[in-house]
């Protein structure tokens, strides 16, 4: 049986449908005013409705340990503009300016016991500008994670057909349970253009 855990959901205009909380007491730092200065910047515009996030494209991350139970990876996304997305599970904080974004768990439940199984944290960015987004993870304790980005390009129509570009990128790594992983994600909403993911200016798989 499966079922699916919030960690952070920021919805708009209906686009998803909350399922349940994870952390009762989480609360989520909105900080969109305090937007860091980077410099790459597209002059892209934001989805502003469920259709218009969908033609613009979309990202989703996931990140797993493979151990049972709650993982105890905190995240953070940054986009090109300086937004964030991210939880640390340490204080079960959450921060939020992406629009159009969500973060939850995805978990198996043993049927017979209620015991949790494997999750996986899902991180969902619907319409993304282009530019090279920074994904930092930070693990509470030591062991093997894997990271897997999977990306969709805006929407193009020739004559009575669409067609968008699908790519994906993956990651293997361990920690120590004091160090943190830092990824770079080069997204493009252009048709025809891949996902990129690089560390240490070592480019890494990508389809």
């Amino acid at each position: 049986m499966k079922f699916i855990l919030v960690v952070i959901l920021i919805s708009v205009c209906g686009l998803f449908l909350p399922p349940p909380r994870l952390f009762a007491n989480s609360e989520v730092e909105n900080t969109s005013n305090q937007t860091q200065t980077v410099p790459e910047i597209h002059e892209e515009a934001d989805p502003n409705n469920a259709q218009e996030c969908f033609s613009m494209g979309r990202m989703t991350i996931d990140y797993e340990t493979g151990e049972p139970g709650l993982p105890k990876i905190g995240f953070r996304v940054t986009d090109p503009l300086g937004r964030k997305i991210a939880y640390d599970p340490k204080t079960r904080m959450g921060q939020q300016e992406i629009p159009l974004a969500q973060a939850y768990l995805d978990c198996d439940e043993n049927e017979e016991t209620g015991e949790l199984r494997e999750c996986k944290d899902h991180i969902e960015i619907c319409g993304p500008v282009s530019g090279t987004y920074r994904i930092e993870l930070s693990s509470m304790e030591s062991g093997k994670f894997s990271l897997t980005v999977s990306a969709e390009s805006s929407t193009t129509r020739s004559g009575t057909d669409y067609a968008e570009t699908a790519s994906r990128a993956e990651f293997h790594g361990k920690t120590d349970g004091h160090d943190s992983t830092a990824l770079l994600l080069r997204y493009s909403r252009e048709a025809g253009s891949k996902v990129r993911l690089t560390r240490s200016g070592q480019r890494l798989a990508g389809k």
